[in-house]
């Protein structure tokens, strides 16, 4: 009958000639006792296995010694009893096995590899606040928040994602602010999902907007200062191995216009900011579709003056101003998708080059009027103060939308669009926190960190759009009373 060792040993060595990186290494100790030691070359630091493992086990001199040799090595042993499944499983996920005949089996942990370095965040940019971004690796990215979050409330639950690509997921939240049937809820929600592979932790956004949609239910994030603030709210961060994000839920509409460096200014200066990214996204969904209502349905709201020279540069171009707005529109769109796909060093230069030649060549050649390229532009100037992608990306299917509803209806059109989107908002919900919160409901007290930027000193609650089990955030709360 063969033992669990033999069993293991076959299983490793039928798929021995399939796998190049897979090491099945024979051992014997100094006194003569026999072992295997199975790993992955490419993702365990060979050198620190030799160093902390092999060698001392293989200086054993004490006959039937090895099995103290490993637990002296902090080898474990497995919670269960090992199979060949359990073993593959291990030993793909990082971990080495060492096995002794006839059925004992231990595990250490002795990871490596070469990883990227933690760098500045490439979509969240700030001036005042922290530089670092989070890098691929689960393990160092739950350091550099543990870093910002030094306290033992701070817990991490982990599952596996991927039925092949087998990543771990971890699940952060502080005991004591987030509330315990929301952290139920989001690992009820992540164990549904039933997917071979997960490519990055930002393919998992879907799976939280069902109820948010065309908008985000998950806000991605890059940089660990602010999944640390988000925490520190009573929410919950997810992080997934092999990937440089962070998804926080719930989230609310609000969120999307928020920056780090709101809090490394003064408080005034920062709210205005905040209030301008509200603005500029008003202006870059509405623009183009308040130009085409006007200049086809509404001529009459333009001042005479206005009127005569817009329509004088409209006649001149041969094709209707739906048409032209929507050209004009797509190229802007080729060249902010060309300059994100481009080298860096090269990106820059050929999106102010290709800006200026097109528009140009457009205004020149009589294809599109010099209004039309200056209304897209303020449009697509004004997304990207908005400082997350996703909303910048949706704001241009929405504008899209907007402007072929002005250019059927006029301004009864733009008036039915943006009812539409505001419906939208207002029964959207993200794990039951509505999705225009503190707006609608109206929460007078989260007004102060999400219209404007009140600062820590004033911020002494911690928001109520959310459940939460502590509400005061700051000492300032007792206080005001």
């Amino acid at each position: 009958m063969p033992t669990p060792y033999s069993s293991a040993l076959d299983a490793l060595r039928a798929v021995e000639h399939a796998q190049w990186d897979l090491q099945i290494r024979p051992f014997v100790t100094a006194a003569g006792e026999a072992g295997t030691i199975a790993f992955i070359a490419s993702l365990v630091d060979s050198e620190q296995l030799g160093r902390d493992v092999v060698a001392p086990l293989t200086r054993c001199t004490i006959l039937g010694g090895a099995a103290q040799a490993l637990e002296a090595a902090q080898c474990k042993t497995p919670e269960c009893s090992p199979t060949p499944g359990y073993v593959m499983d291990t030993i793909f996920d990082g971990l080495t096995v060492i096995m002794l005949p006839p059925a004992q089996f231990f595990v250490v942990d002795a990871r490596g590899g070469p990883t990227r370095g933690i760098s500045d965040s490439g979509t969240d940019r700030t001036v005042f606040a922290s530089h670092e971004g989070f890098a691929e690796g689960l393990q160092q990215n739950l350091t550099l928040i543990r870093r910002r979050m030094r306290t033992p409330n701070l817990m991490c639950q982990s599952l596996i994602l991927g039925k092949q690509s087998r990543q771990k997921c971890g699940v952060l939240y502080i005991q004591g602010i987030a509330d315990d049937g929301l952290v139920q809820r989001v690992m009820a929600h992540l164990k549904r999902i039933d997917v071979d592979n997960v490519p990055t932790i930002n393919a998992l956004i879907p799976y939280f907007s069902h109820d948010t949609a065309p908008f985000p239910g998950a806000r991605p994030a890059e940089r660990p200062d602010t999944v640390a603030a988000c925490l520190s709210e009573g929410r919950i961060a997810i992080i997934l191995d092999q990937s440089p994000f962070a998804l926080i839920v719930p989230t609310i509409f609000a969120d999307m216009f928020q920056s780090g460096d709101d809090y490394g200014e003064q408080p005034i200066s920062a709210s205005i900011a905040r209030i301008l990214r509200y603005a500029a996204f008003i202006a870059s969904v509405l623009l183009p579709g308040l130009y085409v209502a006007v200049m086809l349905f509404q001529q009459t709201l333009l001042p005479p003056g206005l009127l005569s020279m817009l329509s004088a540069l409209s006649y001149q171009v041969p094709i209707p101003l739906l048409a032209e707005v929507l050209l004009v529109e797509i190229l802007m769109l080729l060249i902010l998708e060309s300059t994100a796909r481009l080298p860096a060093i090269t990106a820059s230069a050929i999106g102010i080059v290709g800006g200026v030649v097109l528009g140009e060549a457009l205004v020149s050649s009589r294809i599109a009027s010099a209004p039309t390229v200056i209304i897209i532009t303020l449009s697509t100037l004004a997304s990207g103060v908005i400082p997350r992608p996703h909303l910048s990306m949706i704001g241009r299917m929405l504008r899209i939308s907007i402007m072929l509803a002005a250019a059927a209806f006029g301004m009864f059109g733009v008036a039915i669009g943006a009812f539409i989107l505001v419906l939208i908002l207002a029964r959207a919900q993200s794990f039951g926190t509505p999705y225009l919160a503190p707006f609608a409901p109206l929460l007078p007290s989260d007004l102060g960190d999400t219209l404007l930027a009140a600062g820590l000193r004033h911020n002494y609650l911690r928001p109520r759009s959310w459940p939460n089990k502590n509400p005061i955030r700051n000492g300032e709360a007792r206080r005001h009373g």
